[in-house]
């Protein structure tokens, strides 16, 4: 017999179940893979084993612009890399939770940019900001001078981050 479950927008697929094996088990381990939830003879041990499945990590993201003042043309060249970091601790390197690379191809700022990231990750009293740079042929010419916060502390998801030229 064939059956088709789908839970929410996530569709499992489409599982034999063979009705020579007995089901004498009435759920499946943690870490059962779908051959073992296909084997199942009684449809209550697949709802079950379907209840245990991981659903994928939820996403959320950090979105803004990043814009720089003087009236300069970016070469085609150009790439523009935005990350999303926690910088809480004060003594040791920031640590990256998402990031974002765009190559300009032409075009000029201010540059959309999206950061996904996983928000199990996050931890309220954190501090978290936003750090952008432009680079011309692998050389610094743009980065962000001043701290753009997001996410906790009464912070948005959004942040339009202001670009200095590098002397």
């Amino acid at each position: 017999m064939h059956i088709l479950f789908s839970l929410g927008a996530i569709a499992l697929s489409t599982a034999t179940l063979s009705p020579t094996i007995p089901s004498t088990a009435t759920s499946l381990s943690p870490t059962a893979s779908f051959t073992d939830v296909a084997r199942l003879s009684h449809p209550a041990d697949l709802g079950a084993a379907i209840a245990m499945t991981p659903l994928p990590p939820t996403q959320a993201s950090v979105t803004g612009t990043v814009f720089y003042l003087p009236r300069i043309a970016l070469p085609p060249n150009s790439v523009v890399a935005v990350e999303l970091q926690d910088v809480s601790r004060q003594d040791a390197a920031a640590i990256v939770l998402g990031k974002q690379t765009i190559t300009s191809n032409g075009r000029q700022v201010p540059f959309q940019f999206e950061i996904p990231y996983d928000p199990a990750l996050v931890q309220d009293g954190n501090i978290y900001v936003i750090r952008a740079q432009i680079r011309v042929d692998g050389q610094l010419r743009f980065t962000s001078t001043s701290r753009y916060a997001v996410i906790t502390n009464g912070h948005p998801n959004r942040a339009d981050v202001q670009v200095n030229p590098v002397r």
